[in-house]
């Protein structure tokens, strides 16, 4: 690796720090690096080979500083023994960053707008630096949350000059800033952006299938295929059964069951229908066999009582096992509320790291395993 090389990957580990102090102290606190020493037995060509490195560290503005050695194959030679670098120009040539020398006036022009951000500043410097050119528009979007808290606005209709994708396409960047900026108006129970800063959500679509003719009717449908909010899915006749079906697939293969209602489960997004499933009178879950899908079975069963599983069992998975394909590695966790069968099936495919994917299982034999199942609720 050549020496200039060297220097430079060690300026960039030592940029993080060397920023933040500037950020703190409003000054560059300069940087020096102890330069090797000369090998004793060092050939004339790696000496001028160094050498030559060291001029150039000199011309992209570092200045070192030099003492003599000496060697009994060299005699007495000139060599630098330290770097000193003076001024964030001179760091940015080094590292390969020609603007970092607007550092400093960029941080205080942006902490004089918000000076609640001077922790963010500190604290990510480079994370700071990398949003040169947004800067403007991020302050502006800060300045309107504060003005306007918990607004109640969706996040494209927010009446600023700044575009209607802002939020959207910046809001990994913007939660960040408004936690540093606007602690107060933090939910931090929430998990959406929306939900933690008081904007409107966009209500998710829940695609469901009426798998009985009759419900449609009752309900004067003409399609049994239909993606609504919860709400409207709240509103709408209470079905005596659903069953939760985790991938698309599967939902759009079932055939026709009286009083029944499927549900794409979208994975771990059907933990935000385990209220309105509670009020069910029959739930079934009918999930992939992996370690993911046992573990959403494990996570709704506190939420619904009286959810049971379909295909999800040991002697499903020891049926089926030829098509399981390498799944997703995970670690054994103690599930809490599975039954002797699910518990011996989810054992083998942490075990194994197996996926028996619940659209290769055939449909003609899930379906009497589902006849079976809500014969069973009905009974109990």
């Amino acid at each position: 690796m050549s020496f200039v090389l060297t220097v430079s990957r060690k300026a960039r580990r030592a940029l993080p720090d060397l920023l933040t102090e500037s950020v703190k102290t409003g000054s560059f606190p300069g940087w020096t690096l102890d330069l090797p020493d000369l090998d004793a037995k060092a050939t004339v060509e790696s000496v001028k080979d160094h050498l030559r490195e060291a001029c150039k560290l000199e011309e992209r503005g570092a200045l070192l500083t030099w003492d003599t050695r000496t060697t009994r194959r060299l005699g007495s030679q000139s060599w630098p023994i330290r770097l000193t670098v003076g001024d964030l120009s001179t760091l940015g040539r080094l590292v390969d960053e020609a603007s970092l020398g607007h550092f400093l006036s960029l941080s205080r022009c942006v902490l004089a707008r918000e000076p609640s951000l001077r922790s963010f500043w500190e604290s990510d410097p480079l994370g700071a630096w990398g949003l040169r050119g947004q800067w403007s528009s991020l302050c502006r979007a800060l300045q309107w949350f504060r003005h306007h808290p918990r607004s109640g606005w969706h996040r494209r209709a927010l009446p600023w000059d700044l575009h209607g994708k802002f939020v959207e396409e910046n809001e990994r960047i913007l939660d960040v800033l408004l936690s540093h900026s606007l602690p107060d108006q933090l939910d931090p129970t929430s998990r959406d952006f929306e939900g933690r800063w008081g904007l409107a959500r966009r209500e998710p679509l829940w695609r469901g299938r009426i798998l009985d003719e009759g419900l449609r009717a009752t309900l004067g449908l003409c399609a049994d295929d239909l993606a609504m909010s919860l709400r409207a899915w709240s509103s709408r006749p209470r079905p005596e059964s659903v069953l939760v079906v985790e991938n698309l697939e599967s939902l759009l293969s079932l055939g026709p069951r009286a009083h029944t209602l499927a549900i794409w489960g979208r994975g771990w997004a059907v933990l935000e229908l385990a209220d309105w499933l509670s009020q069910m009178d029959q739930v079934i879950y009918w999930g992939d066999l992996d370690a993911q899908g046992f573990e959403i079975l494990d996570a709704l069963r506190p939420r619904i009582e009286r959810v049971k599983s379909v295909a999800m069992d040991n002697a499903t998975f020891t049926l089926w096992r030829k098509l399981a394909c390498p799944g997703t590695p995970a670690g054994s966790k103690e599930l809490q509320h599975l039954n002797q069968g699910e518990w011996l099936a989810y054992r083998q495919v942490v075990g194994q790291n197996l996926r028996l994917e619940q659209e290769k299982i055939p449909l003609i034999w899930v379906e009497e395993k589902l006849d079976q199942a809500f014969s069973a609720v009905d009974r109990a």
